[in-house]
């Protein structure tokens, strides 16, 4: 079976879709799908070749901010930590500026930014409110430009606008807060103003448009009286198609379940 690779010139990879690979796709994708003649860019994958930065090592890094080789990153890390422990042992300290209140401090840990937990706590809440996403009324955490992923995905899709409002708000699936909208249920909302339960029902039911939700849920239908079972005719029937063995262990099984029922009652 002949595979059809992509329409770029040497790209090699398996075509997906519009004969152009899922690289090249998400490219045009995000140039905003141009109809004229689109190149595709420079080549993908493509990365200059550079040099460690503590033994010249050639490195042939695939798109990742890389610096060094691997033994040297590795060296790298075990002697920032012997650093810090010889700082911690001797009790040398390391003049910083609190990013929150601007005032000095001391402090063993170079990576420490605040001055105490007052500093810390408004450092972290400052950072959680800047971590939501910029449109009015979304509330969702940032994944992306300042955006939710939801926003994120429209605005791409949308050709990347400078100018953009965001479009129409974005539905939120499962995070309603209150009760059922039909009267007496009080469970917790699910989808559509109603509750997990009623949800099903109306999808069982077609989404009719008006729908009064059915019976209550939870209620049940009155207890049928239990029908006489011949237990002889039950047993002779088991012996016959299981045999003796089997039949006789039934017995022993009813005789123990009806003295533990005689137990319960009394």
């Amino acid at each position: 079976m002949k595979v059809r690779v992509c329409k770029f010139d040497g790209c090699g990879r398996p075509a997906v879709t519009r004969g152009m690979c899922n690289a090249h796709y998400k490219r045009w994708w995000a140039a905003g799908k141009p109809t004229s003649e689109w190149d595709g860019g420079p080549p993908i994958g493509a990365l200059p070749p550079k040099p460690c930065v503590d033994c010249g090592a050639v490195l042939h890094p695939v798109g990742r901010r890389q610096l060094r080789c691997e033994p040297c990153a590795a060296a790298a890390q075990k002697a920032s930590q012997r650093q810090y422990r010889a700082r911690v042992r001797a009790g040398k300290t390391v003049q910083r500026r609190c990013r929150v209140c601007g005032k000095a401090f001391e402090a063993t840990d170079a990576r420490r930014v605040t001055c105490g937990g007052e500093c810390a706590r408004e450092r972290t809440l400052a950072r959680k409110q800047l971590s939501v996403c910029k449109f009015d009324g979304c509330g969702r955490p940032v994944n992306s430009r300042s955006m939710c992923k939801p926003h994120y995905q429209r605005w791409r899709a949308a050709g990347r606008p400078t100018d953009w409002d965001g479009g129409p708000p974005v539905r939120t699936y499962g995070k309603a807060k209150g009760p059922c909208k039909f009267d007496g249920c009080g469970r917790p909302l699910k989808t559509r103003d109603m509750c997990s339960a009623h949800h099903k029902r109306w999808l069982a039911a077609g989404k009719p448009e008006d729908w009064d939700g059915g019976p209550p849920i939870g209620a049940m239908s009155p207890k049928q009286p239990e029908e006489h079972v011949d237990w002889d005719a039950f047993f002779q029937r088991l012996e016959r198609n299981a045999g003796p063995r089997t039949a006789a262990l039934a017995r022993f099984e009813l005789r123990r379940q009806r003295q533990l029922r005689a137990e319960v009652r009394a």
